[in-house]
């Protein structure tokens, strides 16, 4: 234990170092970029507002205007006055969405120049942008949904004391059919929204055993739901597993009070996980963005995102000492 906070305190100095030397002058000169993206934002929203309220103006003034002669012969079809209404919802809610993207596509820029100096801090420590190769066995392991549409934010990868780790933004969609009053169209509809992890055990599991929130069914037909030994855990999570040896040996009261504090600290409500194959996965949704940096009306002088993501990144990788997973499977 002494060893494992004499590490942290290490990394933490050589982030602070990294911080200083290579990301502050970095921020100086985006504090430039900032500033104009922020001014282009503000003009492009007063542009949108402009027209939005100049077309509620028309509409009010169309429907003011309109005697009781004509408004008969509009009945029981649309009023010419509504066709104003699409494009000026479109003026109102437009802002949000270029808000949103220009933020991203800022953020973007500050991570792809930031991101390799802060894994520098840790060891083995990867980054990378928009893609995770291995969706499909996280849905396969049943930690997450299956999904129709996946997309990624922030992707680690790093080996901590010989433990293989991942550390997945990830959000996840399905395909729903949906009726119109005069077609049939298909929207996405948001499943998972957050973090997963993926720890690599350095052994092979003989079945798949799955720990659920209370009331959930894992999407996979051959496996069946096995009582808790302590009841204490059977009001907040259910077991299912295809190996009930196995799953008796994995799922201890030791691991589960783990998992129940690890919920406690990310303050989240759903957390599952599975052992599948050679790996632990576990997945969480977020009630905010972890790994944010580079707030538009935020001056990048404010080393508080910085550090924040930091922190977000060592309370995970820290799980792994957590868990005791590098020092024996047997919780």
């Amino acid at each position: 234990m002494e060893n494992d906070e004499k590490f942290y305190l290490q990394m933490r100095r050589k982030f602070k170092d990294n911080f200083t030397k290579n990301i502050v002058p970095f921020l100086s000169k985006m504090e430039f970029e900032r500033k104009k993206q922020l001014v282009i934002a503000i003009i492009i929203t007063l542009i949108f507002l402009i027209i939005g309220l100049v077309c509620l103006y028309g509409f009010f003034k169309y429907w003011s205007m309109t005697t009781n002669a004509i408004r008969p012969y509009h009945s029981g079809r649309y009023n010419p006055g509504t066709y104003i209404l699409f494009p000026m919802s479109l003026c109102f809610i437009l802002p949000f969405f270029i808000w949103r993207n220009m933020k991203k596509s800022f953020e973007a820029k500050l991570k792809k120049k930031i991101m390799p100096v802060v894994c520098s801090s840790f060891d083995n420590l990867n980054w990378s942008h928009a893609y995770y190769p291995d969706g499909l066995f996280l849905s396969s392991s049943c930690a997450v949904p299956n999904f129709d549409s996946e997309s990624y934010d922030d992707v680690f990868q790093c080996t901590h004391k010989n433990v293989k780790l991942d550390i997945v933004e990830a959000l996840y969609s399905v395909r729903v059919e949906r009726y119109g009053s005069r077609s049939r169209y298909y929207t996405f509809d948001e499943i998972f929204d957050g973090i997963v992890l993926r720890i690599n055990m350095n052994k092979k599991f003989k079945g798949k055993t799955v720990v659920v929130p209370y009331g959930e069914i894992p999407d996979d037909e051959t496996l069946h739901r096995l009582d808790f030994r302590d009841v204490s855990f059977a009001v907040k999570f259910e077991i299912y597993t295809n190996n009930d040896n196995e799953a008796a040996e994995l799922i201890t009261t030791f691991f589960m009070e783990k998992l129940k504090n690890l919920q406690m600290a990310f303050d989240t409500e759903n957390v599952t996980c599975s052992f599948y194959q050679d790996s632990l996965v576990i997945a969480f949704e977020t009630k905010e963005d972890l790994f944010s940096i580079g707030s538009l009306i935020e001056r990048l002088d404010n080393n508080k995102p910085f550090f924040k993501m930091y922190n977000e990144l060592e309370s995970i990788i820290k799980l792994v000492d957590y868990f005791q997973i590098d020092e024996d499977i047997d919780f």
